[in-house]
């Protein structure tokens, strides 16, 4: 996997946390579209965090972490 492709999904899950107003989540790839996503969010929160990222093209799993 190339580093514009990982930069590129990392900036496509921080649009579209940021939509939601969830601004200090911090996004990263562990390959082939694994996403951790480390946030401050309540559990609730972190489950919606959890389903939008899920919805971006190329994330084929995600790891909801807190900080």
């Amino acid at each position: 996997m190339s580093v514009t492709k990982s930069t590129n999904i990392v900036e496509r899950v921080e649009r579209t946390l940021a939509r939601l107003g969830f601004n200090g989540a911090q996004v990263h790839h562990v390959s082939d579209g694994k996403i951790t996503v480390i946030s401050n969010a309540n559990r609730d929160d972190q489950c919606l965090i959890k389903a939008a990222t899920q919805t971006v093209v190329g994330v084929t799993s995600v790891s909801v972490k807190s900080a």
